[in-house]
């Protein structure tokens, strides 16, 4: 349990050179400082754009248009091409055209957004009828930002098979959790700095200069 799985570790990193080039030799590139970095993970990313109409910069750039696989838009849109379907290195648009209005990530893989006006909510290790109908897009904003009185667990109920024995099981899971130690947090709670970004060094210097008054 103490070695890397060799294969896994080159596939991570083979995947995290193509997000890296895509973000800043393609989207960064191109939209400079109207661009925001939300959300990554192991194969996706979540931006906040500040743009007319993104198809529309789509359309009118090579550069854009050319690692986009839009073979998942409806057949009438002005960007859709099925040629590309599913063609490895080429990024996709998963909410099919629409616009996200709101996104709340807590941690890796423990999102919510609103699409549409319709709540989504993506949460690792839960089960499904409790995302459905016990977690909502206000818990996640109460979680990120601390509100107090709030009740971060919920009952999970699962059914099991032990030794050909079916059981049903109740646990009181924790769904809401914003300790997120991928990242340094700010104290707006909204933006983040990578560990070992030159900033964080003045923030650890600033809380010495607190603890010492």
């Amino acid at each position: 349990f103490c070695k890397p799985i060799y294969i896994g570790l080159a596939v991570l990193d083979i995947s995290k050179s193509l997000m890296y080039d895509y973000h800043y030799n393609v989207m960064q590139k191109h939209y400079g400082d109207k661009i925001e970095l939300m959300y990554t993970d192991t194969d996706s990313l979540v931006y906040y754009i500040q743009t007319n109409d993104f198809y529309e910069d789509l359309k009118n750039n090579n550069n854009l248009f050319h690692r986009m696989d839009t073979s998942n838009l409806p057949e009438d849109h002005p960007c859709f091409i099925s040629e590309r379907k599913k063609i490895p290195g080429l990024f996709s648009d998963e909410t099919d055209g629409l616009v996200m209005t709101e996104f709340c990530a807590l941690r890796a893989k423990s999102y919510a957004y609103i699409l549409d006006g319709r709540e989504k909510i993506r949460a690792k290790g839960i089960r499904r009828h409790v995302v459905k109908n016990h977690m909502t897009f206000r818990d996640h904003k109460k979680c990120l930002f601390g509100e107090e009185e709030m009740d971060v667990k919920r009952e999970n109920v699962s059914i099991r098979s032990f030794k050909h024995q079916l059981m049903t099981i109740k646990s009181n899971k924790l769904t809401f959790n914003n300790f997120d130690d991928k990242r340094v947090i700010l104290e707006d709670k909204i933006h983040t700095l990578a560990h070992g970004h030159y900033l964080t060094k003045e923030i650890d210097t600033m809380d010495e200069v607190v603890l010492t008054d």
